[in-house]
Parts: structure tokens; C-alpha cells; sequence
């Protein structure tokens, strides 16, 4: 399943893509940041996944433990975020 949303004027834009085994906790974090206000400032879900087990390799993505999801942060592809 892959989400996405083309920037605007005033807006970046985004892009999600997810595998069949994604964690619930995973869709619910990017649907409260759909529809909560714009942070000041870019939060890092790092902290979270790792409290909860997950193993952050050396690039600053995560993977699940046991293995299945992947998480991870990547620069934008030209003029927008959608590959």
C-alpha cells in the first residue's frame, strides 16, 4: 500500500509506502500526522522505535525486531517527494 501527497505552494509533500505486515502503531502515527497541526520543528520517530525494541542502524532507519518493517527517512527526488 502506498500513500502519498504531491507539495504545493505553502505545503511539502509526502510520500508512505507499506508492506502487509506493517504495525498498527506505524499507520496510526502517520494518520495523527495528518491530521494534527504542523510541528515547529521535524520530530524523529527513532526515539519511539527504539524504546519499544527496534534496532536503528547507523544511517538513522529502523528495523523491527523480530524483522518484517523498516523505517526509515529519505531526501526528496526532485521537485516533489513522490518517487
Amino acid at each position: 500500500m502506498a500513500a502519498a501527497a504531491e507539495p504545493t505552494d505553502t505545503e511539502p509533500g509526502w510520500y508512505a509506502e507499506f508492506g502487509a505486515f506493517v504495525p498498527a502503531e506505524v499507520l496510526a502515527g502517520l494518520t495523527d500526522a495528518l491530521v494534527a497541526p504542523p510541528p515547529t520543528e521535524p520530530a524523529s520517530p527513532l526515539p519511539v522505535l527504539e524504546a519499544a525494541g527496534w534496532l536503528i542502524d547507523g544511517r538513522g532507519a529502523a528495523d523491527s525486531d523480530p524483522p518484517g518493517c523498516r523505517v526509515e527517512r529519505r531526501p526528496a527526488q526532485g521537485r516533489g517527494t513522490v518517487p
